[in-house]
């Protein structure tokens, strides 16, 4: 029973993100920016920015992590969150693209890194 519920769930969480990439597409470029901070990931960042309604925030090593939104919606806010956390990544330094959108049908969000 533990498995048939375990695969339900898995199926589940799939059809779910499915959904939300369909509803509120992003899209990346290749450029990966090192982000280098003590406290906080990049996700953490782009989330903290984005309840804020946008803005910018620097690392207290490298980077400069920068959110903006036109028309934004709590669809959209979830969107950018989720698609910073699931595209960032660490190998001994935090990584994210230095350029990301998101659009949720008349809301768009932007995601951009520098150094």
């Amino acid at each position: 029973m533990q498995f048939k519920t375990s695969l339900v769930t898995a199926i589940l969480a799939t059809l779910s993100s499915t959904t939300l990439a369909a509803d509120c597409p992003c899209h990346r470029n290749e450029d990966a920016g090192r982000w280098k901070d003590t406290n906080h990931s990049p996700a953490g960042v782009v989330g903290f920015l984005v309840d804020q309604g946008g803005g910018c925030f620097r690392g207290n090593g490298q980077g400069n992590l920068c959110v903006g939104m036109q028309n934004p919606t709590d669809h959209l806010r979830k969107c950018l969150k989720d698609y910073a956390k699931e595209q960032e990544s660490y190998h001994r330094d935090w990584f994210l693209w230095t350029s990301i959108s998101c659009s949720s049908g008349g809301a768009k969000g932007q995601i951009s890194m520098t150094l």
